[in-house]
């Protein structure tokens, strides 16, 4: 078992795990928001199956290491513990440095942080690259979020409408979004490019409850749910359970983010359970 740290606001609460930083669940009035994979291995090596892992340096496939990089599959270092700030939220910052592992894979000098804050009935997860080395290099970077859905067959994404998306189950195909609303009845892996920074996520939990999803300097959105024919490839996940998740995901994987020494990149993005 991993090592869990907890926040808790009132009947809201989070829990989350240094390996991966990874956000393993997140209640709201007692009711859980996030989709966590009964079948999620915890070896220690593998990447959790559900909640909200972390992608960095690299989104997708990636030459020089693993899939989606190795965020996600690092063990983090608690920053500052968990504290109550001056408006009432729980927050607890994280860090992730260079060390002799990751510069085994990715030669380059770096600091991440990670502030996760519980509000009420609200998740704000900020996050910031900075590039303590000496010479520039380039990543991207997503929040992953598994949500719980009620029936991912119901749901409806707004903020997509009129936007360019490679379609991965085509090899990439692009397309422009025709649909007021993205709906998913079928295997379904869509990298929407500079979406609206704003997304509604109707049938969210056991309750189907409606999600604000915000973005700062996140411009993409990747859309996911593996269907069954492809959740039947994945040993950690239930062969049913593709019905009750979906994951949208806020990030800067379009155009990789440019870094030269010294610099700085900060990104944002607000959760909040609206109806």
């Amino acid at each position: 078992m991993y090592s869990e740290i907890s926040l808790l606001r009132g009947n809201d609460s989070v829990r989350l795990v240094p390996f991966g930083a990874t956000v393993t669940s997140w209640k709201v009035d007692g009711e859980e928001i996030l989709f966590l994979s009964e079948k999620s291995l915890k070896d220690g090596k593998t990447p959790i199956r559900g909640g909200i892992p972390l992608v960095f340096p690299n989104f997708g496939a990636w030459e020089l290491g693993p899939h989606h990089g190795f965020a996600h599959t690092t063990e983090w270092t608690v920053e500052q513990a968990p504290k109550e700030e001056s408006n009432g939220d729980v927050t607890v910052l994280l860090s992730l440095r260079d060390n002799d592992y990751t510069r085994s894979i990715w030669s380059h000098g770096f600091q991440v942080l990670y502030r996760v804050a519980l509000g009420k009935a609200r998740l704000r997860l900020e996050l910031s690259v900075e590039n303590n080395g000496t010479d520039a290099f380039e990543f991207t970077a997503l929040v992953h979020p598994f949500w719980r859905m009620a029936d991912v067959r119901q749901c409806k994404l707004s903020g997509c409408h009129g936007v360019a998306y490679a379609d991965k189950t085509r090899e990439f195909f692009e397309s422009r979004e025709e649909r007021e609303y993205v709906t998913v009845t079928e295997w379904t892996d869509n990298i929407y490019k500079s979406t609206e920074p704003v997304h509604a996520l109707t049938g969210v939990s056991a309750a189907g409850r409606t999600l604000k999803i915000e973005k700062e300097n996140l411009p993409d959105t990747v859309v996911w749910n593996p269907w069954a024919k492809m959740a039947a490839d994945l040993p950690d996940l239930g062969s049913e359970e593709y019905l009750n998740m979906l994951c949208v995901e806020p990030g800067h994987v379009a155009k990789p983010v440019r870094l030269e020494p010294s610099q700085r990149f900060d990104a944002a993005c607000t959760f909040a359970v609206t109806a």
